[in-house]
């Protein structure tokens, strides 16, 4: 792993890929009052040294704002006429797979969809219907062919018939990943999923990510925790489990979390080395949100803090066991859940709150139980 920001162009192509890109309240306020190349004036030209920029396009564009009654947020909508902003940065593909693809319904996703292609920049993971948000994105650089897939773990999964995001199925991305390896010389996934204000993946995630690496992706990114994860060299692909907050607005959810609220300002640029044998080795760029809600290469002694942490959050991925990740989980997250369910409960929500109890699973009693093991000292 180096640590730098120069690239070797002669002899690699070089993807510098960032964490969720959400054009949302302050952030939107300030593009429309300062310009559409505020936002991320201060990283541009660290975009400018890559000849692929990708990120995880968190929030629709949409021309009609959800009303102040939503029962999302009424913040958690992109105007679209502050879309050009990723093209001036130098955006050239971003996934739309994820929990938000369908925030604004049909309207959002086919608006989002026709605003990035009208920049020349191509949207991965979401579509029409299930295949349209199947299909693979390529690019050819430099006589490298690389390839672009998206998954998550989501309600707004598209089916035969509707649109949305590609599910992170695994024979669905099985079946994706060897078509793709016949066209490509190196294939990149993006995946959202994991536990969001999560420092640590999970053992499961951490297992998903190695059956990808061994079908034969060469490089993931992950998205959704909004907060940075370890990074590992597997199987001879890197996986960035979390590539953090790379420019958002915490307060423009439904409640304000506690949880991640110093570590969501941190996150990275990681630029990627790659030829036609595939994944060659990376390099990190630490950034950190201001209070413009730009993001930008803070001073020497704060990119060494968070390069630390991050080689500690790497670490981690080796060393940590399912039970302790589930203790340190659990104690965190069911505090949040809790938020969210009463916020709903209070306000008579009751259509919301009968989606939560739903939306159930054996993870939230894995993590309470170990909730209570920790409060207990077990």
């Amino acid at each position: 792993m180096d640590v730098c920001v120069d690239v070797d162009s002669g002899r690699f192509v070089t993807l510098a890929a960032v964490g969720d890109v959400g054009l949302i309240r302050n952030v939107r306020y300030n593009i429309l009052k300062r310009g559409n190349s505020f936002p991320f004036e201060k990283v541009k030209k660290v975009f400018a040294k890559a000849d692929v920029v990708f990120g995880n396009l968190e929030i629709p564009f949409s021309s009609i704002p959800p009303g102040e009654s939503s029962a999302f947020s009424s913040e958690f909508w992109a105007d679209p006429t502050t879309a050009s902003s990723l093209k001036l940065a130098g955006f050239n593909v971003m996934s739309f797979s994820n929990n938000h693809t369908l925030e604004r319904g049909e309207e959002g996703l086919y608006t989002t969809l026709s605003m990035l292609d009208g920049l020349s920049i191509s949207a991965v993971g979401a579509g029409k219907n299930l295949d349209d948000a199947r299909k693979l994105v390529q690019l050819e650089i430099r006589g490298l062919n690389l390839g672009f897939l998206a998954y998550a773990k989501t309600d707004h999964s598209a089916t035969s018939t509707g649109c949305g995001a590609a599910p992170m199925d695994r024979n669905i991305m099985v079946e994706d990943i060897k078509m793709a390896r016949k066209l490509v010389d190196v294939l990149v996934v993006s995946l959202h999923f994991g536990m969001i204000y999560m420092d640590y993946p999970s053992d499961e995630g951490i297992s998903v990510c190695h059956q990808l690496i061994d079908e034969g992706v060469d490089i993931i990114l992950g998205h959704h925790p909004h907060v940075l994860q370890g990074i590992e060299e597997y199987g001879g692909g890197l996986i960035a489990y979390s590539l953090g907050e790379f420019i958002f607005d915490p307060r423009a959810g439904l409640w304000y979390s506690v949880l991640g609220r110093q570590t969501r300002k941190e996150s990275m640029i990681l630029m990627i080395k790659m030829d036609k044998q595939g994944y060659q080795g990376y390099s990190m760029v630490p950034t950190v949100l201001n209070e413009d809600y730009q993001p930008e290469i803070p001073d020497a002694d704060r990119c060494s803090e968070i390069l630390a942490r991050i080689a500690g959050l790497s670490e981690s991925i080796k060393t940590m066991r399912p039970e302790d990740f589930y203790r340190y989980a659990g104690s965190r997250l069911i505090k949040y859940e809790l938020n969210g369910f009463m916020y709903h409960f209070r306000r008579f929500n009751v259509s919301q709150v009968l989606i939560k109890l739903s939306k159930i699973r054996r993870r939230h009693f894995r993590l309470f139980f170990a909730y209570l093991r920790s409060a207990i000292g077990l």
